[in-house]
C-alpha cells in the first residue's frame, strides 16, 4: 500500500512538472509569436532583443559581404563572406579604448570590473558569429555545396549552443534580480562622475573626499566586510539617487549568482506603509515571478530613497500613539515595526537630505545599535551626460573609419584572389 501511495506521488508530481513545463513553453511561444503590448517587460527582454539584432546584423554583414566576393571573385570565395566578423571585434575594442579614457580614474577604477567588460565583449560578439554562420550555412546550401555546408551548420549548431547556455546561465540570473529589485533605472558605478564633499560644512567637492567616499562604497559594497550601515546624503538634485541607483545595480548584478544577495530599492513612505500595515512579507501578491520586485521584508539589502520623515517625525502621525485610534489588532507602533523590519538586514543604504542627517544617526545608534558616527558619504553633484557626447563621436568616427578600411581590404582581396576567365 505504501509504495502504491509513493508511486502515485511520483507520478503527480511528473505530471504536474511536465504541466509547468507546458506552460512555460506556450508562454514563451506566446511572447515570441505574438503581440507583447500586455506583457510586463524587464530588463531581459530588453537583452534578448539587443542579443537577436546583433545576430541579425551579422547575418544581414555576412551575406553582402559573401554576395560581394561572390560577384567579384566567383562561388569559391563566399567563405571570405566571414570576415564581416571583424566589425564588431573592432567596435567592442574601440569603444572600451574610448571608454577607459572617459573613466573618472580616481573613482572609477575599482567598480570597472574588466572581466565582466571582457565576458560582455565577447557575449555580443558570439551572437554576431551565430548570425555570420547562419548566412554562411544558408548560402551554401542554397549553392548546393553539401559537404561544406555541413561543416558550417556544425559549427553553427555549437556556437549557439554555447551562446545560449551561457547567457542563460550568466546573464538571466542577473537581470531577473535587476528587475526585482526595482532599481528606478540602470547605471553602473564606472560610468558615473561623481563629485564629494569631506562632510556637511565643506563648501567645495575635493580629490580627498572622493577618495575617503570611494574606499566607503567599496566596503559597502564587499559582502565580506563589516559595513552594515551607509548615509548617501547630499542637498537637493545633488546627484543622490544616481549614486544609490548605481551602488544598488552592482549588488543586483553582481557575478556571485549562487551566493548573490537579493536587494530592494524603495521609497521610504512605501517602506513606512509595509510596517504600518503589516503587509509585504511575501510579496503584494504572494506570487514570485521574474519581474514583480520582491518585497522589503525578503530582501538582504534595502536602499531606501526620500528618507525625509524620520522614525522620531513619524511617532506624531503613528495611530498606536493616539488615544482612541490605535489598532486593537496590534500592540505595536510603526516606528518599532520599522525597526524589526531594519534589524535582519544585512546592508542598508539611506538617502537622505543633508538636514537629516543627525536625526537619523541619533536613531539608528539607538535602535541598529549602529557605530557612531555613521558612515556618510556627502554628495555635492553629478557630472552632466553631455560630457560623455565626445566619446559617442569618436566612437562613431571610429567605425566609419573602419568601415572604410574594410572597404578597401575587400577591394584589394578582390585584385589579389580574382583570376580573369580565359577566352
Amino acid at each position: 500500500m505504501q509504495d502504491s501511495d509513493e508511486r502515485q506521488t511520483a507520478m503527480n508530481a511528473t505530471l504536474g512538472s511536465a504541466a509547468v513545463l507546458a506552460s512555460n513553453f506556450a508562454t514563451a511561444a506566446a511572447n515570441i509569436f505574438g503581440s507583447d503590448i500586455y506583457l510586463r517587460v524587464g530588463t531581459l527582454q530588453f537583452w534578448d532583443s539587443n542579443q537577436v539584432a546583433h545576430a541579425m546584423m551579422g547575418f544581414a554583414g555576412t551575406t553582402l559581404t559573401s554576395l560581394a566576393f561572390v560577384w567579384c571573385c566567383g562561388p569559391d570565395y563566399r567563405c571570405y563572406g566571414l570576415l564581416f566578423m571583424i566589425l564588431p571585434i573592432w567596435r567592442d575594442v574601440i569603444d572600451y579604448l574610448i571608454d577607459a579614457q572617459e573613466f573618472d580614474p580616481q573613482f572609477s577604477r575599482p567598480f570597472l570590473h574588466k572581466g565582466e567588460v571582457l565576458r560582455d565583449c565577447v557575449t555580443d560578439s558570439s551572437f554576431w558569429f551565430c548570425g555570420s554562420l547562419l548566412a554562411l550555412t544558408a548560402q551554401l546550401a542554397a549553392a548546393g555545396a553539401s559537404p561544406a555546408n555541413s561543416y558550417a551548420f556544425a559549427w553553427f549548431c555549437v556556437a549557439t549552443g554555447l551562446t545560449v547556455w551561457h547567457g542563460i546561465s550568466h546573464y538571466k540570473p542577473q537581470k531577473q534580480r535587476f528587475d526585482r529589485s526595482a532599481i528606478p533605472y540602470f547605471v553602473r558605478l564606472a560610468k558615473i562622475k561623481p563629485r564629494f564633499l569631506a562632510s556637511a560644512d565643506a563648501t567645495a567637492a575635493s580629490d580627498k573626499a572622493k577618495l575617503a567616499a570611494r574606499d566607503a562604497i567599496a566596503r559597502f559594497l564587499d559582502p565580506d566586510e563589516p559595513c552594515h550601515l551607509l548615509l548617501i546624503a547630499g542637498g537637493d538634485d545633488s546627484g543622490k539617487t544616481t549614486l544609490a541607483c548605481a551602488m544598488a545595480t552592482e549588488f543586483a548584478v553582481s557575478p556571485r549568482h549562487r551566493n548573490a544577495l537579493d536587494v530592494r530599492y524603495i521609497l521610504m513612505g512605501e517602506l513606512y506603509s509595509m510596517a504600518r500595515r503589516e503587509r509585504g512579507r511575501y510579496g503584494t501578491s504572494g506570487v514570485v515571478s521574474d519581474t514583480r520586485p520582491i518585497s522589503a521584508a525578503a530582501a538582504d539589502i534595502l536602499f531606501v530613497d526620500e528618507a525625509e520623515l524620520t522614525p522620531h517625525q513619524l511617532e506624531k502621525f503613528d495611530p498606536q500613539t493616539k488615544p482612541g485610534h490605535a489598532d486593537p489588532a496590534s500592540d505595536v507602533s510603526t516606528a518599532d515595526a520599522l525597526k524589526f523590519l531594519l534589524l535582519g538586514k544585512k546592508r542598508i543604504a539611506l538617502i537622505v537630505h543633508s538636514d537629516r542627517v543627525g536625526e537619523w544617526t541619533s536613531w539608528l545608534a539607538t535602535n541598529l545599535y549602529a557605530e557612531t558616527p555613521v558612515p556618510t558619504i556627502w554628495i555635492e553633484g553629478i557630472t552632466d551626460d553631455s560630457s560623455l557626447q565626445p566619446s559617442n563621436t569618436a566612437k562613431l568616427l571610429a567605425v566609419g573609419l573602419f568601415a572604410v578600411l574594410f572597404v578597401a581590404l575587400g577591394w584589394w582581396l578582390t585584385a589579389l584572389l580574382y583570376t580573369p576567365p580565359a577566352h
